[in-house]
């Protein structure tokens, strides 16, 4: 009915919101779909709320709403919850915590054969132990994330991967590497 529908609208036009940082209107998409009598997308509207509460700096409320997802989720729902989970904590800086949840992330999307969010999993790990200065575990975990989101033609992954990595090379005295990565990246936008 009406519910399903209000709920299919507030998930496909979340992408597109995204991309052109229109929080404020997909989280209304989503707070209209949560009313709905029989949510048929239970996890994928609870995360589409803890996005934009995340984009909008709204953190606290993010991670409960994460919380609350976590416990129904499963497959590559849950994967994408513990991703979520991860992303709030970095930017409250928790960061020990986040590299849990990411590492939660990584195996459950495994587990559901999701390589997708099995990537961005593994390149939020990486940009997280660079933060932490766990260099060979990062440019490890870099080059993992680009492989999967280059076998899986994961565009944005690609380009989160190569835009991230430079700080790592920059961090580790890798100037040249840094500079011709970024270079690369400059002239294939143009």
């Amino acid at each position: 009915g009406l519910d399903s529908s209000v709920e299919r609208l507030a998930i496909e036009a979340h992408p597109a919101l995204s991309r052109w940082s229109f929080w404020n209107e997909s989280l209304r998409l989503h707070d209209l779909a949560s009313r709905g009598e029989g949510l048929d997308l239970v996890p994928d509207i609870a995360l589409g709320i803890a996005h934009c509460a995340e984009k909008l700096g709204r953190l606290d409320e993010a991670l409960v709403t994460l919380n609350r997802v976590r416990r129904i989720a499963s497959g590559a729902a849950l994967a994408r919850t513990w991703n979520q989970i991860g992303n709030v904590q970095r930017w409250m800086s928790h960061l020990d915590e986040a590299v849990e949840s990411y590492e939660r992330a990584i195996a459950h999307a495994r587990d559901a054969g999701d390589r997708i969010v099995e990537g961005r999993a593994t390149g939020n790990h990486a940009d997280t132990l660079r933060i932490l200065a766990r260099y060979p575990e990062a440019l490890e975990r870099y080059a993992s994330a680009l492989s999967m989101a280059q076998a899986e033609g994961d565009e944005l992954n690609i380009a989160v991967v190569r835009g991230n990595r430079p700080l790592l090379l920059l961090a580790i005295g890798r100037l040249d590497d840094a500079e011709v990565e970024l270079h690369g990246l400059l002239d294939e936008s143009n």
